[in-house]
């Protein structure tokens, strides 16, 4: 007697290529091509913010291996969105450009506010988050003489 099994699979479902994390990343990284990879994803799991172009981009915060990479999640117009109510994203420029290299995300500052015109300093905010900060960039080389 013979006997014969007949077998039917599935085709795969559809998907779409979406760019996570190929590896736990700091908050403050610039994104490169070693730190992402392409994932199938199915077309109703992508999120609405999904980044579409994010090398070069800085991280607002840790992005741990696999976690896609969202619009939230990188410093730019996005930034608060989502944040609680009351919460604000500004930017806070210091006069010494290497004070930034003592910063790091999640730290929490107190701001002072110092207006030149009165001379005076008031306390602004405390406790307030460190998000990324761009790191400070040599100024140009003086020109030589001689």
């Amino acid at each position: 007697m013979l006997a014969g099994l007949h077998v039917t699979t599935q085709p795969p479902p559809a998907t779409v290529p979406v760019l996570v994390a190929a590896h736990d990343l700091p908050g403050g990284a610039v994104l490169e091509p070693g730190d992402l990879v392409t994932v199938g994803f199915s077309p109703a799991s992508v999120p609405e913010d999904l980044a579409e172009a994010p090398l070069g981009e800085v991280l607002a915060a840790p992005l741990a291996r696999g976690e896609v990479v969202s619009r939230a999640r990188l410093v730019g117009p996005g930034l608060a969105q989502g944040a609680p109510s009351g919460v604000a994203a500004l930017p806070v420029r210091l006069p010494d450009p290497e004070a930034v290299a003592l910063l790091r995300v999640g730290d929490r500052i107190d701001l002072v506010a110092t207006d030149p015109a009165e001379g005076g300093s008031r306390w602004w905010r405390s406790t307030s988050r460190c998000w990324p900060c761009p790191r400070p960039t040599a100024p140009p080389a003086a020109p030589r003489r001689g």
